[in-house]
């Protein structure tokens, strides 16, 4: 019996070590130029799910056999994600002119203040950037937080998802131009914080198009591929504005791609990602929906059947709701600007994503 179980277990390791190294073979030649990658890029985390339960199977077989075909499995998990498990070495100190800035997707149904106190529930940040921000929220924010925040860059219309930044140092709405016409949104504010002056771009870049071509009957492959070159695109242009700016930049929003996306590692070759500099575990955003135990999905949990007949289609969208999965909430910043902590709230009233905050300090 124990050598049948042995060879079932060497057999399963052995198979998904080699699905495993393949999908990374793939990705390292291919990029997301292969549609269904795109797909695979941004599930990332859970490829990994079966190495845990094989490493803890090892005994079946002695440990030099048994660990060979998933040795390499282990090195990608930890070249991946490893440093964001280790514990920080020191307590965060709080800096003379630290910025904290939050990113904070409200979910274009928010109509409630316990959305609005999420910011005040996070320690009132400095700088917020706002996406799906709608005009019946506005006042709402007003009315809980405004007087915190006196400056505020709002982009908000009956007929969009808008977008908006709210800041207790004096902001300037900056051109937005060069991204007309392009697959997300933006805006640009320059910020006069005390420490100095710096650029915040507040994104939100289109999701991958899943339901909508299964909806309207499209290819899903062209789909995917045009949405995935049209963000790439967006952020090219994105990192071409930055280029032309004398000033620091810090770069935030729902950008609906996760830190294994192609998008991801055009932004990190240019800027810092505040989660991989001082953030812990995966640092998922959305959806908000349930818990997680460490950073380990619960998976899903069931809402109440709604009892108004005019509301039953909120039923049938969040009866099973999958826990926090993807990292597409995120936080970036240029050389003038260090991470000395991230994190992801605890709290997201009625929205569907996490916010994520940074404390971000000076190095200039």
């Amino acid at each position: 019996m124990k050598k049948t179980l042995g060879n079932v277990y060497t057999h399963s390791a052995w198979l998904y070590g080699t699905l495993v190294l393949s999908w990374f073979a793939l990705r390292i030649l291919f990029g997301e130029d292969i549609w269904w990658l795109v797909l695979l890029n941004t599930m990332t985390p859970y490829l990994f799910v079966p190495l845990f339960p094989l490493l803890l199977l090892i005994p079946l077989r002695g440990l030099a056999a048994s660990f060979w075909p998933i040795a390499p499995i282990l090195l990608i998990f930890v070249s991946l994600y490893g440093r964001q498990f280790i514990p920080p070495l020191r307590a965060l100190t709080a800096g003379d002119h630290d910025l904290t800035v939050m990113s904070f997707n409200i979910w274009a149904g928010s109509r409630t203040q316990a959305t609005a106190a999420v910011i005040a529930d996070n320690g009132w940040p400095d700088i917020v950037a706002i996406q799906e921000l709608m005009p019946a929220m506005v006042p709402i924010l007003n009315e809980v937080i405004g007087q915190a925040y006196p400056y505020q860059v709002l982009a908000v219309s009956d007929y969009a998802l808008g977008m908006g930044i709210l800041s207790r140092y004096p902001a300037m709405a900056l051109d937005i131009s060069p991204f007309v016409e392009q697959a997300g949104q933006v805006q640009i504010a320059r910020i006069f914080s005390p420490g100095g002056v710096v650029v915040v771009y507040n994104i939100h870049l289109q999701c991958i198009p899943l339901l909508h071509a299964w909806q309207a009957g499209l290819p899903l492959a062209a789909e995917v591929r045009l949405n995935a070159q049209q963000r790439l695109t967006f952020v090219q242009t994105l990192l071409a504005d930055i280029e032309q700016r004398g000033e620091p930049v810090i770069v935030v929003g729902d950008f609906n791609s996760t830190d294994q996306s192609d998008i991801y590692q055009q932004l990190t070759r240019h800027l810092m990602d505040a989660h991989r500099v001082a953030g812990w575990g995966f640092g998922h955003t959305f959806p908000a929906a349930s818990a997680s135990f460490r950073e380990i999905p619960l998976f899903a949990h069931f809402s109440p059947l709604a009892s108004d007949p005019d509301r039953l289609h909120i039923w049938y969208a969040y009866t099973f709701k999958p826990t926090q999965l993807l990292r597409i909430d995120m936080i970036f910043y240029s050389s003038a600007l260090m991470a000395v902590q991230s994190r992801v709230s605890e709290w997201h009233g009625d929205a569907d994503h996490l916010p994520v905050l940074a404390t971000l300090r000076w190095t200039q």
